[in-house]
């Protein structure tokens, strides 16, 4: 391969882990009240969307001072729209990054911001280190499998090089070896780079084989040389490299929990067909539908604030002014069976009686926003269940799942304090210690109260539904999956306090599929689509365009395999490609279907006593482009879902300034 000589200086702008190609332009927001395009009114938002870094060094001072021993220097990418100035939070201080010559910055308008902060050089060796023990051959843990599928095998064999003195020395710059989906595809320089799972060497090596991720898509692989952090000297700068490995972490414990020690704890869940475990457990769905409604704050009976819940399936919907039929089978599949239970028709339901069997508990610390520029929370926890249909006394599963999503209230190094919780429990057993655990972190978020200032004082940020088990049963224009989504309102409506139903993010009401209109709205966007920062309005050319819920052709009935993908419209062809993909692969029907090669969920309904089974999404797969043919994109959640945690949690909190969080709403 054809490789770039460098000098240092340019190394570090332009080959640092984080390297990020293209400019930030400022999203555009759109609230509800704004109704038509001209009132669109762009805003920076650094927490949400943080300016782009090209490269960070530190340099070791001379003699440590009160505000550090390191002067940090963090290069934006072109365009990011930084000042001469920036403040950014570390280590829960306030860090003014100046490129005014002033305060110590070398030199005014390079395009380097320095300030100085406080950095362990010991711990980043030690970080190093540790990277090294766990990369070495594995001894056949518990998810060696879903690892090494995932693991990718090309590499480039050149090093880069580190700055030992701050001169002018030449390295050799590492390109990324594509794998099917190259970054210039894109125009999307945004990538994330961690050790490769099945990387060895010990100790002994020189050099680190670090995967690169393009937002969730693996991309290929490059390799850098050590940096030897625990020797360095009082004027020496080091590149500060974001790499980690995903082999300190069990994704069956810390990322996403469906073993059935945990989901069928008689102790925390219920089994409302055999009456075995413990009727509002605390990860049952009735107590969590109970800590919703928080009745002594709110003065709603949970069972009505279900029943309401549920009622909304039973008459049309109208959201955005796009109307979804009554499903009416929610009636007799849901409804009459729980009230059976409850004591007969028209009673309140018991809500320890729910026909509701728990999945998964899920860890999404990756959704979080970068706390270094303002970003005030952690991701969101979640827990997943699936509908029982409990007519005629049987225990049937339905095609039928309900997911809370809880936002977690962090800032600053409590951002990392949160994320070791849920990293400590790889290292427990699955057992009575694991499962005490793992409540200790679950009622953080779904007790009553957790959010005291939100809605009902919960910490709930939306409640999703996916289904298609409520449909007539035979062919017909109702007979798509449908995905729902469900939010608490604190304003004054007569529903307040209640869940109503809000439009599905980022995705386009069905009828604007292979629609001009979305095409248009595609091209228009490209840059912003392309950085997976875009936003989808209310209203797009003086027409309602974000969908009030989603439906997803149901495969099983011939549709062609890109249905449910967004593409070209009748006259308006995409002309970027990539920008195309990424608009569909970021909408929810086509992420549960054929941008991902899924069948509609990514946790999928299960009896009880049987494990729920994952997308390849999840775990690892291949999938070649719907509309196109080509490329083919590799996914791999529970690998950048283990990078990304191992990082947070080992790497110093200097590395959060250039957290990406994932683009995904689902």
């Amino acid at each position: 391969m054809k490789m770039k000589r460098l000098t240092a200086r340019k190394l570090f702008a332009l080959a640092a882990v984080c390297a990020l190609l293209g400019g930030m332009m400022a999203v555009e927001y759109y609230l509800p009240s704004q109704r038509t395009v001209s009132a669109q009114t762009p805003v920076t938002n650094f927490a949400e969307n943080p300016p782009e870094i090209s490269s960070m060094t530190a340099t070791a001072l001379s003699a440590p001072t009160t505000a550090g021993n390191a002067r940090l220097t963090v290069k934006f990418a072109a365009g990011s729209g930084v000042g001469s100035q920036i403040t950014v939070r570390i280590d829960d201080r306030d860090v003014l990054l100046r490129d005014d010559g002033l305060g110590g910055d070398p030199s005014a308008g390079d395009g380097k911001y320095s300030g100085v902060i406080q950095l362990d050089f010991n711990a980043l060796a030690a970080n190093q280190s540790r990277i090294d023990r766990l990369n070495n051959p594995k001894q056949g843990s518990d998810w060696d499998v879903l690892t090494a599928e995932s693991s990718m095998t090309s590499f480039v064999a050149d090093d880069s090089g580190t700055i030992s003195d701050g001169g002018e020395e030449s390295y050799e710059e590492p390109q990324v070896e594509p794998t099917p989906t190259a970054l210039e595809a894109s125009g999307d320089g945004d990538a994330m780079f961690a050790m490769d799972s099945a990387m060895g060497g010990g100790g002994g090596s020189t050099t680190v084989d670090v995967t690169a991720f393009s937002k969730r898509a693996q991309v290929g692989m490059k390799r850098y040389q050590k940096v030897n952090y625990s020797g360095v000297q009082p004027g020496q700068t080091v590149p500060l490299f974001r790499i980690g490995t995903s082999n300190s972490i069990d994704p069956e414990k810390s990322l996403l929990v469906r073993d059935l020690s945990v989901v069928q704890d008689a102790s925390r869940t219920f089994n409302p067909c055999t009456n075995t475990g413990t009727p509002m457990g605390k990860w049952t769905f009735g107590y969590l539908m109970t800590q919703l409604a928080n009745q002594s704050q709110t003065g709603i009976d949970p069972r009505d604030f279900t029943r309401q819940w549920l009622n909304k399936w039973l008459s049309s919907q109208t959201v955005n002014g796009f109307t979804t039929a009554a499903r009416l089978r929610m009636q007799s599949i849901i409804l009459d069976p729980w009230e059976a239970a409850s004591g007969g028709p028209g009673q309140p339901l018991d809500l320890s009686k729910a026909p509701f069997r728990l999945l998964a508990i899920v860890n999404r610390i990756d959704l979080r926003r970068n706390n270094g520029f303002g970003g005030r929370d952690a991701g969101e926890g979640r827990f997943v269940f699936n509908a029982i249909d409990r007519r005629g006394g049987g225990c049937a599963t339905m095609q039928f799942t309900v997911i809370f999503e809880y936002g977690i209230d962090r800032q600053g190094n409590a951002v990392r304090d949160w994320a070791r919780q849920w990293y400590d429990l790889s290292s427990l057993s699955f057992g009575p210690q694991f499962n005490a655990a793992l409540e200790a972190i679950t009622e953080q978020f779904a007790a009553a109260g957790a959010a005291p200032t939100r809605p009902n004082g919960s910490a709930l940020n939306q409640l999703r539904t996916n289904e298609i088990a409520l449909v007539l049963g035979t062919p017909s224009t109702d007979d798509d999956w449908q995905l729902r989504e469900f939010r608490l309102f604190a304003d004054g409506q007569p529903d307040a306090g209640q869940l109503r139903m809000v439009t599905v993010k980022l995705t386009p009401d069905t009828s604007r599929l292979a629609a001009d209109t979305t095409a248009r709205f595609i091209n228009h966007k490209t840059q912003l689509i392309l950085q997976e920062r875009h936003t989808v309005p209310e209203i797009w050319e003086a027409a309602n365009f974000l969908g009030g819920f989603s439906d997803v052709r149901n495969l099983s009935n011939a549709f062609p395999p890109d249905s449910n993908a967004w593409r070209d419209g009748p006259t308006v062809t995409i002309t970027n490609r990539e920008a195309r993909h990424k608009f569909s692969l970021n909408t929810c029907n086509a992420c549960h279907t054929t941008e991902t090669a899924t069948i509609f969920t990514h946790v999928k309904p299960a009896p009880f006593g049987t494990v729920a089974g994952l997308s390849g999404f999840m775990t690892g797969i291949d999938v070649v482009d719907p509309v196109d043919g080509a490329p083919t994109r590799r996914f791999d959640e529970f690998e950048r879902r283990a990078l990304d945690l191992d990082q947070l949690v080992n790497l110093p909190s200097v590395f959060q300034v250039n957290h990406q969080r994932a683009p995904m709403t689902h």
